[in-house]
């Protein structure tokens, strides 16, 4: 929010920055406005950034907004709420670099955070039949090595991504969850006197 002479106007961007009077020709680019606001003043301007000095507007690349904002001028592409909370949408803010990830913790109502952290959580999980290695804490483009080690009378299937190799070194690029599945291979079978038939 900022004064221009005598006119209070608002002016909400996709970024937090700065940008002086001579710098017309930076770009703004890979960044989202997510809140939901109506007109309240004249000039409301979002997904771009005005500079007052020259009268002009900064260039913009892959900026978004959502699509609920109500504005006078409005600057770069609706999107809708879902589509912004989505994983389809962290790769297009993504296209030409890695700046955002998913919102897995829901620390920003879901819309993606910017990517600074330094380390990312790996959760490695068993369904029911063995156990896992592998969880922790890694930094970015660690290779891990996860394993999936079963119980008794039961084999190892396939992890939840689809990959059967067991022992497997993945790349961490953001916080990840995969979960090892397991089949029952042998059974006891157990007659009682009264002819009744378990199966452990």
């Amino acid at each position: 929010m900022g004064q221009h002479g005598n006119t209070s106007i608002l002016r909400i961007a996709g970024i937090v920055g700065y940008t002086g009077p001579y710098m017309a020709n930076d770009t703004i680019a890979n960044s989202y406005v997510a809140s939901s606001w109506n007109r309240s003043v004249p000039q409301d301007i979002y997904g771009a950034i005005y500079i007052p000095q020259l009268k002009k507007i900064a260039q913009i690349d892959n900026v978004h907004y959502i699509s609920t904002i109500i504005a006078d001028s409005i600057h770069g592409t609706a999107q809708t709420g879902e589509y912004m909370k989505s994983e389809d949408f962290v790769d297009l803010l993504n296209s030409n670099g890695n700046y955002f990830k998913m919102d897995t913790k829901n620390t920003n109502d879901g819309y993606p955070i910017l990517d600074c952290s330094s380390n990312y959580l790996l959760q490695v999980k068993a369904n029911t039949g063995g156990i896992v290695k592998g969880s922790g804490n890694y930094q970015k483009n660690s290779q891990v090595t996860i394993s999936a080690i079963p119980s008794e009378s039961y084999a190892f299937t396939g992890w939840s991504d689809g990959s059967t190799e067991n022992p497997r070194t993945i790349t961490l690029l953001g916080d990840s969850t995969i979960t090892a599945s397991f089949r029952r291979t042998n059974y006891t079978i157990k007659v009682a006197q009264d002819c009744t038939i378990t199966m452990e």
